[in-house]
């Protein structure tokens, strides 16, 4: 009796955005484990970013040119950045309110 797993490619997804630019790219794989090249599990893993399935062993260059595949690559590398920008800027702003607050405080009781 023999057991293997194998992880294999299982879906390429796209998406566009409202003017048809290409917004993203995410793939999926299957996990199998045989018995004797008999499949007894298998099982479809999360979705990720093209960007880290490249590193992951999906073939990318079988379906999309290194250009794309670097452009996508930036393109979650910007998103991940700004988003890290908004909830530091979400901080500030809550921050700031605490402060405004604080100074009308301060200043209603000075002139008490």
């Amino acid at each position: 009796m023999v057991l293997t797993e194998e992880r294999i490619p299982y879906e390429l997804l796209f998406r566009w955005n409202t003017e048809g630019i290409l917004s993203g790219a995410h793939v999926g794989f299957r996990s199998c484990v045989k018995k004797d090249d008999v499949v007894i599990a298998d099982t479809l893993e999360h979705v990720m970013s093209v960007a880290v399935a490249g590193n992951e062993g999906f073939p990318l260059e079988e379906v999309l040119a290194q250009v794309t595949i670097d452009a996508l690559a930036v393109k979650d590398a910007l998103e991940a950045e700004r988003d890290g920008l908004i909830i530091e800027r979400d901080a500030e702003k809550q921050r700031a309110n605490l402060l405004a607050a604080e100074l009308v405080k301060q200043t209603a009781e000075s002139g008490d």
